[in-house]
């Protein structure tokens, strides 16, 4: 039987509420964090394997969500739904959250449509320019120094798993 992380003090729990909280620790570790089932979903379509997840035990029974983690190679930490909601960045957390390496992107060869912002310091309109961006067929996004980090909690959960069809460079 798998070992469950029962308590928030836990070095494991710790490092994700720094990868959650601190943009300059991100950017360090090279790493973010994405939480919920669509996300885990977006994640396996774009063959992009997390580092790390941790889920509920109840979120992984729950409608067979093992098979949604198969795709992925990675073997879940079950988390204490008190800690998980700790480890989130809402009030709520969705039962599932991974810690996913951030890739860097460079401009793409051919020509296509890039988005260019300047000075967008709201999350959640970055979150919603990214999936617009991605709905729209956009090759890239740059975004302007004084931008909000992509890396954003705020702004990852607005995007709701769609900047993974289009490239953020900053």
């Amino acid at each position: 039987m798998a070992v469950m992380i029962t308590s928030r003090a836990n070095e494991r729990v710790k490092r994700v509420r720094k990868l959650m909280a601190d943009k300059r620790f991100r950017q360090q570790e090279g790493v973010f964090v994405v939480e919920g089932t669509r996300w885990i979903s977006e994640l396996a379509r774009a063959g992009i394997q997390p580092t790390e997840i941790y889920c509920t035990p109840e979120w992984l029974t729950a409608a067979d969500q093992a098979a949604t983690l198969e795709p992925l190679g990675v073997s879940p930490v079950l988390v204490d739904a008190g800690v998980l909601n700790t480890m989130s960045d809402t009030d709520t957390a969705p039962g599932v959250l991974a810690v996913v390496a951030m890739r860097p992107l460079p401009l793409p060869e051919a020509a296509c449509l890039l988005l260019i912002l300047d000075g967008v310091a709201n999350p959640g309109n970055l979150g919603a320019i990214l999936r617009a961006a991605a709905a729209a067929g956009v090759g890239g996004v740059l975004l302007s120094p004084g931008s909000v980090e992509p890396y954003n909690p705020k702004v990852v959960r607005a995007s709701m798993g769609r900047c993974c069809d289009c490239r953020c460079i900053f």
